[in-house]
């Protein structure tokens, strides 16, 4: 019987296969896109991170190759044929020991690269030639520091905090071509910053300040989900990322504070005109049996110090209702001290700014340390601050 002649199409097919296979590569970004690439990358930190994924993704896709083509290859050259016995393969520790050094020497490879790149995109970037020429001030001596940002997330919401004291909510605006300190906290559970276009995920963590620095390099929008379980409504705590020129940031920043100026303004008055349901009043009964009547019931109209509406405003959106109760805030959190209760009126705002700036130094007993955030002394400004010990002063009941 004569021997079976060796099918000739074997290499053909292997050919064909990586021709289709190398197609496929060529063709996966402008046919896929942002299906098996991250988004396109507008700062420093983001292309490092970017150039890392597509070195990993190549290594892994090479490997893959590798690994069938060798299967097929073997399965094609010595499968059993029709009237002939399938040779044997048979293979040293020689061949083993060659695989195993190039799958090392790849492993290898691709460590330092992550280190390198890794490092790279933890640099501080440096503000462009067009980016926002910021102004000296004590923190800031030379004039040339990044624009610092605050980004405080709670359930389920991000508030941005600007230099000048404005603030928004989901959406923040930055200058383009300029370097952004982001100094992410949290008030309550851990969130994550993500916009991948600009930056890495960060973790938001109750007690922590987290940085992250980006330079976007174009106008535009940039959208971030949430990449953390933070709650049943994580799904919904998105944000925006808006990027304008810097003189358009200039207004916004401008425009927003003195619209919250105006709005804190009219609630003043308000409180002021008795026109506000819960808030104290400016003058007492003339009847002299008010608790602010002075002189022993003689008519005085002893004035009693309507609550700061700057504080009222630190107080919500720095989430403090949702562990506090406090009923001139309508809230009634239980996780921390009842603040009607645990507040006396000889407490000064000495001793009040202790309590949020240094949370674990005296404990209300019956409450666990280490609960409320020890951030707030970094996160909130010194004028924040003053308003929201103001208002706890002036929303201490009296005993």
């Amino acid at each position: 019987m004569a021997t079976p002649r060796k099918r000739p199409t074997s290499r053909t097919v292997l050919l064909a296969l990586g021709a289709s296979l190398g197609a496929l590569a060529l063709g996966a970004a402008p046919a896929s896109a942002n299906v098996i690439s991250p988004e396109p990358a507008h700062s420093p930190g983001a292309e490092q991170a970017m150039t890392l994924y597509w070195i990993g993704l190549v290594a892994a896709v090479a490997v893959i190759v590798a690994i069938n083509g060798a299967l097929i290859y073997a399965i094609r050259r010595y499968r059993s044929e029709r009237g002939a016995e399938p040779r044997q393969v048979r293979s040293g520790p020689g061949l083993q020991r060659r695989v195993a050094a190039v799958l090392s020497v790849l492993a290898a490879l691709l460590f330092v690269l992550a280190i390198v790149y890794t490092e790279r995109a933890r640099e501080v970037p440096s503000t462009g030639a067009d980016g926002l020429k910021l102004a000296k001030s004590g923190s800031n001596p030379t004039g040339k520091g990044p624009l610092v940002i605050t980004a405080t997330g709670q359930q389920w919401l991000w508030r941005y905090d600007y230099p000048n004291n404005a603030f928004s909510f989901y959406r923040v605006v930055v200058p383009v071509d300029t370097t952004v300190e982001l100094r992410v906290v949290s008030t309550d559970v851990i969130h994550s910053w993500y916009v991948p276009e600009l930056g890495g995920k960060v973790d938001a963590v109750p007690g922590k300040v987290h940085t992250t620095y980006f330079r976007a390099d174009a106008e535009g929008s940039y959208f971030g989900a949430s990449a953390q379980l933070s709650g049943q409504g994580y799904a919904a705590m998105r944000t925006q990322v808006d990027v304008v020129s810097p003189e358009q940031y200039t207004a916004y920043v401008t425009g927003q504070r003195r619209d919250i100026q105006a709005a804190q303004d009219a609630v003043t008055a308000q409180i002021a005109a008795g026109k506000v349901p819960g808030a104290l009043p400016t003058t007492a009964p003339s009847g002299g049996n008010g608790p602010a009547a002075g002189g022993g019931g003689g008519g005085g109209a002893a004035q009693t110090k309507p609550p700061n509406p700057a504080g009222a405003q630190v107080f919500a959106a720095n989430g403090c209702g949702g562990c506090h109760a406090l009923a001139a805030a309508g809230s009634t959190g239980a996780i921390g001290p009842n603040l009607d209760k645990s507040l006396a009126p000889d407490d000064n705002a000495a001793s009040i700014k202790s309590m949020i700036i240094d949370p674990n130094a005296e404990i209300v007993p019956g409450y666990p340390p280490n609960v409320m955030p020890q951030t707030y002394g970094k996160t909130l400004t010194t004028t924040q601050l003053d308003d929201l010990i103001q208002y706890l002063i002036d929303t201490t009941p009296a005993k």
